[in-house]
């Protein structure tokens, strides 16, 4: 009998090592060709540069994830799940249940996306942006520690009975500055406030934070209420004043809700379209600017490491702006616009994705990069020629490639140089690459 059941527990054993499974992604992939449907306690490592792609109704049980982007287009659900220092793009719906975490993840979650939790979630040092119509469902506590959630354009976030904790100076913030975003927040549980850095700010009169609870600050041990306002509404251009929504512009502090002025200038409606020629072309609007202020265009393959493109003069004080990004990546390119006012603060518009197609499939990577250590790679043999500059212009390196499809390359002088400009030429066009350079 004891022999019978020492080979039940070796089985067991033998079978719980066999669940235990380590998945290294080093190329673009999707799930459906590279992953089981239901991969339970999977380790999956994906590399810098490296998109997999999560195109099916899987799920994700007692996995950790790190590294790369994570692109998910269809239904996917996470349980118990542990993702660190990756990107995250969203345009389908995902479900995580149990406990689970984000550390160092940047995501941007679109369309008419929805984001359910049913379990506890831990968020540090991460960024949510949610835009379009997305949504964020919380049906159970949710901890931020150190990260934002933007709800941008029509967006919302929903606590169902729920405890919402943020601390370290996190931030829920509801609209992106311009009058048409309707986005909104509703608590229908506890909203705790553990610091004084920690803040839920409505930025417009079409925004608005909706709880008939009061909310905590542990920072003093008091508690407030937003419920009987007339604060930003029933005045001509607003909303009707409605018992439980508190209207922007307006924050929710350690101090109390506090009616606040909606920011001198807004950057609204970015858009882009790919070009005949492969390029593409930005537009936004600026509202309420006072002169002076200035954009800086970024852009990124991962929707986290954003580079500068170029910098402009905000000299129109309400007006429609423009640029064409004339060598975009082979892919996928995200963009933001940066815009730097006269007192200094800093704010972002939302993020856009245009896919674009190289004629020769190059690649360099990693980015970041250490000490101008570079991969570049084509899709066949190819030549050209390389440039590599520092962002202020200034010629590190000039040399050329032949006889191979792939090219290990370091870049002298890059040490003290933070941001690698390399431009490649070959015969059928010039691409540029910025690359981070630790």
């Amino acid at each position: 009998m004891k022999r019978i059941f020492a080979i039940i527990m070796i089985l067991g054993f033998v079978s719980g090592l066999q669940a235990a499974t380590m998945y290294n992604i080093n190329s673009n992939t999707k799930w459906s060709t590279s992953l089981p449907s239901y991969c339970g306690s999977c380790t999956i490592n994906i590399a810098s540069g490296v998109t997999l792609t999560l195109n099916n109704s899987s799920m994700c049980d007692h996995c950790t994830i790190t590294g790369g982007t994570i692109k998910i287009t269809s239904g996917f659900s996470f349980q118990s799940t542990a993702i660190s220092n990756t990107s995250i793009k969203a345009t389908s719906s995902f479900t995580l249940n149990s406990s689970n975490s984000f550390s160092g993840v940047t995501a941007v979650i679109s369309g008419s996306s929805s984001f359910t939790s049913n379990g506890s979630l831990s968020m540090s040092n991460s960024t949510f942006t949610f835009q379009n119509t997305a949504s964020f469902t919380s049906n159970a506590q949710l901890n931020l520690d150190a990260s934002i959630l933007y709800f941008n354009d029509n967006s919302n976030f929903l606590s169902n009975s729920s405890t919402v904790n943020l601390s370290n100076g996190s931030k829920i913030i509801a609209g992106d500055g311009s009058k048409t975003s309707k986005a909104y927040l509703v608590f229908y549980g506890q909203l705790n406030l553990v610091d004084a850095s920690s803040f839920v700010i409505i930025s417009n009169v079409n925004n608005y934070y909706l709880s008939w609870n009061t909310y905590t600050s542990a920072s003093n041990g008091v508690t407030y209420t937003t419920t009987s306002n007339n604060k930003n509404c029933g005045a001509a251009g607003q909303n009707s004043c409605s018992m439980e929504k508190y209207f922007g512009g307006a924050s929710l502090s350690s101090t109390g809700p506090v009616p606040s002025t909606i920011l001198a200038s807004a950057i609204g409606d970015l858009k882009g379209s790919v070009l005949n020629n492969n390029s593409v072309k930005l537009s936004w609007t600026l509202s309420g600017a006072t002169g002076g202020e200035y954009f800086q265009v970024e852009r990124s393959n991962d929707a986290q490491n954003f580079i500068p493109l170029v910098t402009l003069p905000a000299g129109q004080l309400n007006g429609t702006y423009n640029y064409t990004d004339k060598s975009p990546l082979s892919g996928e390119n995200d963009y933001r616009v940066k815009l730097t006012g006269t007192d200094g603060n800093i704010s972002y518009s939302k993020i856009i994705s245009e896919q674009t197609t190289g004629k020769e499939n190059l690649k360099i990577f990693p980015n970041p990069c250490t000490n101008g250590n570079i991969q570049i790679r084509f899709s066949s043999v190819q030549s050209a020629r390389i440039n590599a500059f520092s962002i202020d212009g200034r010629l590190l390196y000039m040399g050329s490639l032949s006889g191979q499809s792939s090219y290990a390359l370091s870049i002298p002088g890059a040490v003290n140089t933070h941001i690698l400009v390399i431009q490649v030429i070959t015969k059928e066009r010039t691409s540029t690459f910025n690359l981070i350079n630790n």
